[in-house]
C-alpha cells in the first residue's frame, strides 16, 4: 500500500472545501480525474500506477 508524503496547499476556505467533499457529483468528478493518472510502463506492457513503475522511459 502506498503511503503519500507531500502536502497540497489549497487557496480556498474550509467551507469550501468541506462543500466539495460530501457533494458525491463534485467528489466523484474530482476522483475521476485523478483516478486517470497513469503512465506506461515498458517491462510490464501496460500503463500502471506512477508509484508502481518499474523503469521510466523517453
Amino acid at each position: 500500500m502506498s503511503v503519500y508524503s507531500h502536502d497540497v496547499t489549497i487557496q480556498t476556505s474550509k467551507d469550501r472545501v468541506v462543500s466539495v467533499l460530501t457533494d458525491p457529483f463534485l467528489l466523484t468528478g474530482v476522483l475521476g480525474h485523478i483516478n486517470i493518472l497513469q503512465v506506461y510502463d515498458q517491462k510490464e506492457g501496460k500503463y500502471v500506477k506512477p508509484s508502481s513503475i518499474s523503469g521510466f522511459s523517453n
